[in-house]
């Protein structure tokens, strides 16, 4: 499962909602691939306290992140 899938899922449960109902011909959690592809935009620069939280310099962290988000999209 590709962390939208994951995401997606996740943001239907807290919706209230079974992530395997169908849904006009797809499960339901498929409605939330969207909002699950913003979800990671608006994760893909680290705050100040994730990059510190790595022990590196900051823009080794930033740029590792980056890339795992990146590859997550």
């Amino acid at each position: 499962m590709d962390m939208i899938e994951r995401v997606a899922r996740t943001l239907c449960r807290a919706d209230g909602l079974s992530e395997n109902t169908v849904y006009n011909g797809k499960p339901m959690w498929r409605s939330f691939e969207l909002t699950a592809r913003f979800v990671l935009i608006a994760m893909r620069e680290p705050d100040l306290q994730m990059s510190a939280v790595a022990n590196f310099d900051r823009n080794f962290a930033v740029t590792r992140w980056n890339a795992m988000i990146d590859v997550a999209l």
